[in-house]
């Protein structure tokens, strides 16, 4: 903290964590099912990449978020694709702005019908009626009804955890809980401080390089370790994932585990989707626990504190993934999105970004219903 007395008060904040009483929903999750002590995120970047190896196995050369691809969206194959040629459901949940949209596929009208609001998720899990594959992306503007829930610099975690609660609570008492897995993981670090140096020497996953004079890769080092937590009544209680043996655990190790389990039409889409580690041996148990907890606790906030940390939220300039979620979603309409800065709240972006958003989901479905 010596960093407070020279001008930069917050700078010893990267050395920090939070404690398991402060985070108690993933706490508990991670106790009674399975954490990764070595999964680590794809690229040592920011958000935007990282969510685009979730979906592709591939940034596609981009280290940072291109407004040019932001508006159009990046044109590489995804795994809805292959899920679609797979013959397998899928859907994806959002809490006001689906990150699958950074992607081009997904704009099309036949996949805009997969795309859901949040109340769907619940609602569809109540009824043990879920796709084989959701996948759900929080609140990332807060809101006049409660905060942003992505646990992104500059937001409160305490939403996060809330949502991680109100997911698991769902799927343990959906009547299909026996055959589900849950995994839990984050894009990328966050800008906290790791004793372990990334894995280097890993495959690019396509053979394109990120050229910017300013950020220059070549995408053989992974990202900084992220926390990953694999919640499923098929996972011994207490399991610790440590390193894998021939590659590493890391994003595309998601696509990986799908196709073990179901067996896709296709390869992996990248030669880091081929490398990474499954992690469907997780799933050891042959029969499903039966002390499953039915609900996990969430962090204990006064409702004063909750409404001062709205307000204060709400009030903050929008930070720099809200402003790239602003330039895709102008990009869903034909527009560039470099005005921003017009914007001089969270909750003013939020409100248009929203609004945005759902009009062209509205559109897409027009045109699939013809």
């Amino acid at each position: 903290k010596d960093h407070m007395l020279s001008g930069f008060p917050e700078y010893w904040n990267v050395m920090t964590g939070f404690s398991p009483e402060r985070v108690p929903a993933i706490s508990t999750l991670a106790m009674e099912y399975a954490v990764f002590d070595k999964y680590y995120s794809s690229v040592p970047g920011p958000t935007v990449p990282n969510r685009l190896y979730f979906h592709s196995g591939t940034s596609d050369g981009t280290v940072h978020a291109d407004d040019v691809d932001l508006e159009e969206g990046w044109p590489q194959r995804t795994m809805i694709d292959v899920l679609d040629q797979s013959n397998i459901s899928w859907a994806g949940y959002y809490g006001d702005v689906s990150d699958l949209l950074y992607l081009r596929s997904p704009r099309m009208p036949r996949n805009i019908v997969n795309l859901h609001p949040m109340d769907d998720f619940f609602t569809r899990a109540a009824e043990g009626a879920l796709p084989q594959y959701s996948w759900v992306s929080p609140q990332f503007y807060p809101s006049l009804s409660g905060q942003a829930q992505d646990q992104h610099p500059d937001h409160d975690v305490v939403e996060g955890e809330r949502l991680m609660a109100r997911v698991y609570e769902a799927l343990r008492k959906s009547p299909k809980w026996n055959t589900t897995a849950l995994f839990i993981t984050y894009d990328e670090h966050g800008g906290f401080y790791d004793h372990v140096p990334p894995p280097q020497g890993i495959p690019n996953p396509d053979g394109k390089d990120a050229t910017d004079d300013a950020y220059p890769f070549n995408f053989t080092r992974e990202g900084i370790r992220v926390c990953s937590v694999l919640v499923s009544p098929l996972v011994k209680k207490g399991t610790v994932v440590h390193e894998a043996p021939d590659a590493q655990y890391e994003h595309g190790s998601i696509y990986r585990t799908l196709q073990n389990l179901w067996g896709f039409a296709e390869p992996p889409l990248t030669k880091r989707q081929a490398w990474a580690h499954p992690f469907d041996d997780v799933l050891s148990l042959s029969e499903p626990r039966g002390d499953c907890p039915t609900s996990v606790p969430t962090p204990h906030d006064s409702e004063e504190r909750q409404r001062a940390v709205l307000e204060e939220q709400r009030k903050r300039k929008p930070n720099g993934l809200q402003k790239e979620l602003y330039r895709m979603v102008e990009g869903l309409h034909g527009r560039s999105g470099d005005d921003a800065d017009r914007f001089a709240t969270q909750e003013e972006m939020g409100e248009h970004t929203r609004r945005m958003h759902e009009l062209f989901r509205q559109e897409q479905l027009r045109k699939h219903r013809g």
